[in-house]
C-alpha cells in the first residue's frame, strides 16, 4: 500500500534507527551511509515515518537503556 519511494525511505529510516542505537556516529554520518544526501531531507523523513527528530529518538534509547539498567 506505499509507493517505492515511501518503502526506501522507511528501510533507510529503519537501518538509522539501529544506527542510533550506537551513541558513537553522528547524525549527518548515519543519514549520509543511510542515502540520504542532505541532513535536512533525513531529518523530514525521519520525523515523518518515527513522529521524532533523530536526536530525540537516540535520547529516548539513552533514557530506556539506563532505566533498564537500573532496574
Amino acid at each position: 500500500g506505499m509507493s517505492l519511494p515511501e518503502y526506501i525511505n522507511e528501510l533507510r529510516v529503519s537501518r538509522a534507527c539501529r544506527l542510533l542505537a550506537d551513541e558513537r556516529p553522528k547524525v549527518t554520518d548515519i543519514a549520509l551511509e543511510c542515502g540520504f544526501h542532505s541532513l535536512a531531507n533525513f531529518n523530514r523523513r525521519f520525523r515523518q515515518i518515527t513522529r521524532m527528530a533523530p536526536r530525540d529518538y537516540r535520547l529516548q534509547l539513552r533514557r530506556s537503556s539506563t532505566l533498564a539498567q537500573a532496574l
